[in-house]
């Protein structure tokens, strides 16, 4: 409502189902490797791996200290020695992105 994708609370699911696109930002999983890991909701589920837009999202905020995929970068004290690719681990496997 605020951001004004929708008139109402009760209409949102209706009128912006993909909007806002939501993701939980995680650290590395040793196992799986990458930089941290994500999980997104689309289309008010979770989804398979994750869309593009928000993998260039994550890697770019991945560059920034402070934020919380910066924070969640296994790599954050060394970002300025990186050649600018981040990579993200999502459940079918690895993504890379390169900022």
């Amino acid at each position: 409502m605020l951001a004004g994708l929708a008139a109402s609370p009760a209409k949102a699911r209706a009128a912006s189902p993909a909007l806002p696109r939501l993701a939980l930002v995680g650290d590395r999983n040793p196992a799986q490797g990458g930089d941290l890991s994500l999980r997104v909701l689309s289309m008010q589920r979770t989804h398979h791996a994750y869309p593009i837009t928000v993998l260039i999202c994550a890697a770019a905020a991945a560059m920034l200290p402070g934020t919380v995929p910066g924070t969640a970068a296994c790599r954050l004290s060394t970002l300025d020695q990186d050649d600018g690719t981040v990579v993200v681990a999502h459940p079918k496997g690895l993504a890379a992105a390169a900022v």
